[in-house]
């Protein structure tokens, strides 16, 4: 908890009279709904009709559904956004707070995760690229690795990327019915805008970009120090001093196919000129746009 800083989604507070009600009524048509029986309908024709504004849809819902679950209103069906309004953010008072990490994520659960499971006897082998698991009498009973080592265990937990699953099972096991459906998972791209600029564009630690082509903006030299990126992406060359950077996440990206990454790039940062007018005067010093083609299953 030390390490997040805490925010609250959009408030109702800052929409019309008219357009919370209309919010408070759909909130409540959700939680009404029967989470045992999923409905199938796409929310978008949900949200329709029960009679949200276009601008309650493009305001809070899609601000809320596309960074949760990283799709657009019309691929997401109605037991999915029940399960992160009603299950998430109403469960309880403290259910509309999001956490920011304020390190870098594989310190937050690498580190700490691996010495726990140390101290608990298990050993942790990283660069140890595996080629396939090995059945005998119908159980895995190994698993062979890339430098043709082969490790033998009672229990394997086959935790991959859904679209390696079947590249590492033998040709009988992937063939399985019901393991062979994995194949069929569809995913979802999201992009990262990285950008650093000579100047601070602006002093918020994060902020949510609302009908814009960028989603959510993390400061992150200031949620993370002034050279802020720990987070994986390498600081540019020359006076790391003088940079000041931010992320600009794109969830859902598919529409960036069409666009080059510096088209991309250009119109995030305009979003950021038009929003903060400090940022005018900000110099793009350099950036990098990374896409994650199958980031969310």
């Amino acid at each position: 908890a030390a390490s997040a800083s805490q925010v609250a989604v959009p408030q109702l507070l800052a929409a019309r009279a008219l357009d919370r009600r209309r919010l408070a009524r759909g909130l409540r048509a959700l939680a009404a709904s029967r989470p045992d029986a999923r409905s199938l309908e796409a929310f978008d024709r949900w949200l329709e009709r029960h009679g949200q504004s276009a601008a309650a849809v493009e305001r809070f819902w899609n601000v809320v559904l596309v960074s949760a679950l990283s799709e657009t209103l019309d691929r997401i069906d109605v037991g999915h956004a029940r399960k992160v309004f009603v299950a998430a953010f109403l469960a309880n008072r403290e259910g509309c707070k999001v956490r920011i990490p304020t390190v870098p994520l594989d310190e937050l659960y690498g580190g700490r995760n691996t010495g726990w499971l140390q101290t608990r006897g298990a050993e942790i082998r990283l660069q140890a690229g595996v080629e396939r698991l090995s059945v005998d009498e119908g159980r895995v009973s190994r698993v062979e690795l890339r430098n043709g080592q082969t490790l033998a265990a009672d229990e394997f937990i086959l935790a991959v990327p859904h679209d390696r699953v079947l590249s590492l099972l033998p040709a009988g096991l992937a063939e399985d019915p019901q393991l062979s459906a994995v194949g069929r998972l569809e995913s979802a791209p999201i992009s990262s805008a990285h950008l650093w600029f000579d100047r601070p564009v602006t002093s918020l630690p994060h902020a949510v970009l609302v009908s814009r082509l960028g989603q959510w903006l993390f400061n992150r030299t200031q949620l993370q120090g002034p050279h802020g990126a720990r987070s994986g992406e390498s600081t540019p060359r020359g006076d790391r001093e003088s940079r000041y950077y931010y992320q600009v996440v794109v969830s859902a990206s598919r529409p960036l196919r069409e666009l080059s990454s510096d088209e991309t790039i250009a119109r995030i940062v305009a979003e950021l000129k038009a929003i903060w007018p400090e940022a005018a005067s900000a110099r793009l010093v350099h950036s990098r746009l990374v896409t994650e083609h199958k980031a969310v299953f």
